[in-house]
């Protein structure tokens, strides 16, 4: 190869070289801007659709609403896969003009290491000059026309992805009415977390060893200090040990054990905090909406399951750092199973768990230290709200979206267990060994100077939750003083010392009120202004738990044994075996 020709060689591959650079930093350039702004973006990324479909969760029958998210269902999916493909066709492009530049700077440096001397060709002529000239803009003229070929011909094939599923109508959610939800027990402290049922027939006495007032006992297969959940014919427990963490159905008509699910998380099981022989591993009280119970433990393992004991999804929340383990109990609001998560001012939060799938829905942060109350969800003036306790706050959310709506600073207790309750149109709140707070829940923001009712240093529990039939409250210590309060204006109407130990919280079933020692000895007082006992019993083992009221009949947990309890004498049924 001559001087000359070699010169324009060099030139030439030098312009593709500095054209296909340019192409490639250009190209680069725009896919990854494309990248960082989202334009390659999720379906679920859209505000408007997750807007569209919580409007569905509160309209389920609307069929235009149904039908507006499939059109904008169908929209994002097609906008999506079109800046798939372009995004993918733009990578192709670049990989070529990548390639070019390659090439074309490999070349460029092999022929210039040798130059040549421009003094040997003699004086380059004008017509000369023209040409180099016209070949370099060709030359750069030609990279940008393959490369855009390039695009053009891998755009016309159709990109290998797959289709975009066909949309499904939107199923609307089985919401339980309110009506089944109070003819249940389908929480800790049943329907509302005031220990109420108006319509129940408490006994006043039973009798273990003759089986008078005993309908059936039955055995549970593991340890626990959840109390027993009921909806219709089922009672559900949760019990577990250092392996395993398990539910259990039992029939509440025979007391027979009809399934029995241990939890598969996916992954490593989270290791078990060390709990002590007052909380266990299965310290939290599961929840039901009537379809599936959903259950927590102390490790944070949460799952739902059906009413066949099929597990529908199971997650960890963990790892925790929580001296006792989790030991709160859950609540639901319609598709929300909401979970307080308190370990500690820089991790606790407030969950929303989609009851369906168990992903989340919201999470909010809480300035709280760890805590042990459970949450519960009340009505104030036709709006949901999710009440949790934690040091040192009081505060109410709005459980559809984890919204804060109002706070009182009043718990400086380090060890909070007395979960909230809603009575004569306030939250109860309590601060072991100091003070009980009676507040208005319809402030906004921090409410502590001017919401606040009534305050009272009578009868503050320390392990023990409140209960109230909205006519009276009853507090109940942990060494066995039972308070009778007005709710409206915290006037004590009267007090009795059991002189005994209690974690068990009250129940009130119509005119009766219920209190279980941890040595298993029950006390029934009339539910009046005045204090007078009813009965006294030995359930023969310990108890912890707090008891779940049908019309005929309450259940009452043990130590080792699950009791159906009534006013009618029979006879008690056999122990029914571990399963």
């Amino acid at each position: 190869m001559n001087a000359r020709n070699q010169l324009l060689l060099t030139q030439g591959s030098l312009a593709v070289a500095i054209a296909s650079g340019v192409f490639v930093l250009l190209m680069g350039g725009l896919l990854l801007f494309s990248q960082t702004q989202g334009k390659v973006a999720g379906l679920t990324q859209s505000t408007q659709l997750v807007r569209l479909q919580e409007e569905l969760r509160q309209r389920p029958r609307d069929e235009s609403l149904k039908q507006h998210i499939r059109q904008l269902d169908l929209e994002l999916r097609q906008k999506s896969f079109t800046d798939l493909r372009l995004s993918h066709n733009g990578a192709l492009a670049l990989i070529f003009a990548a390639a070019l530049f390659l090439a074309s700077a490999h070349l460029a440096r092999s022929l210039r290491r040798k130059l040549p001397n421009p003094l040997a060709w003699g004086p380059r002529r004008p017509a000369e000059e023209k040409r180099t000239s016209l070949l370099a803009q060709y030359a750069v003229a030609t990279v940008f026309g393959v490369a855009a070929a390039a695009a053009v011909g891998v755009s016309s094939h159709a990109v290998q992805l797959p289709p975009p599923p066909v949309p499904t109508p939107a199923v609307a959610v089985h919401f339980p009415a309110p009506a089944e939800v109070r003819d249940n027990w389908p929480a800790f402290r049943g329907c509302d977390g005031s220990a109420y049922r108006e319509q129940s027939a408490l006994p006043a006495t039973w009798n273990i060893a003759s089986g008078q007032g005993v309908r059936w006992k039955s055995e549970v297969p593991l340890p626990g200090m959840s109390s027993p959940i009921r909806w219709g014919s089922a009672l559900f427990l949760t019990g577990a040990n250092a392996q395993t963490n398990a539910v259990f159905k039992f029939d509440a008509a025979t007391g027979a054990l009809v399934w029995s699910a241990a939890l598969h998380s996916p992954g490593a099981r989270m290791p078990n905090p060390s709990v002590s022989e007052d909380t266990s591993f299965a310290a939290p009280t599961p929840v039901t909406d009537g379809q599936r119970v959903y259950a927590i433990f102390a490790n944070a393992e949460v799952a739902a399951l059906d009413f066949a004991g099929k597990q529908i999804w199971c997650r960890n929340l963990g790892p925790l750092d929580n001296a006792y383990g989790h030991a709160s109990s859950l609540a639901i609001y319609q598709d929300r199973l909401l979970v307080q998560l308190d370990q500690g001012e820089a991790t606790s939060k407030l969950l929303a768990l989609n009851t369906s799938t168990g992903q989340d829905l919201w999470q909010t942060p809480r300035p709280i230290a760890c805590s042990w109350a459970s949450p519960i969800v009340i009505d104030v003036a036709g709006q949901p709200q999710l009440v949790t306790c934690g040091q040192p706050w009081v505060i109410g959310y709005n459980p559809v979206d984890g919204s804060e709506l109002w706070r009182v600073k009043g718990l400086d207790s380090s060890e909070l267990a007395p979960s909230p309750l809603y009575a004569g149109g306030k939250v109860i709140a309590s601060n072991p060994g100091t003070v009980v707070l009676a507040i208005r829940p319809d402030g906004r923001g921090d409410v502590t100077s001017n919401n606040v009712a009534w305050k009272t240093d009578s009868g503050v529990p320390s392990v023990a939750s409140p209960a109230s039939d909205g006519k009276r409250l009853y507090l109940l210590t942990g060494d066995g003083q039972l308070t009778c309060l007005d709710p409206e204006t915290g006037h004590v109407k009267w007090s009795h010392d059991f002189a005994d130990e209690f974690y068990s919280s009250p129940v009130i079933g119509g005119g009766r009120v219920l209190i279980v020692t941890r040595k298993g000895i029950a006390h029934v007082v009339e539910n009046a202004d005045q204090f007078r006992e009813l009965g006294k019993s030995d359930l023969g083992e310990d108890c912890n738990t707090t008891p779940a009221l049908d019309r005929q009949c309450l259940y009452l947990r043990g130590a080792k044994h699950l009791f159906c309890l009534a006013d009618s004498a029979g006879t008690v049924a056999a122990s029914r075996p571990e399963k």
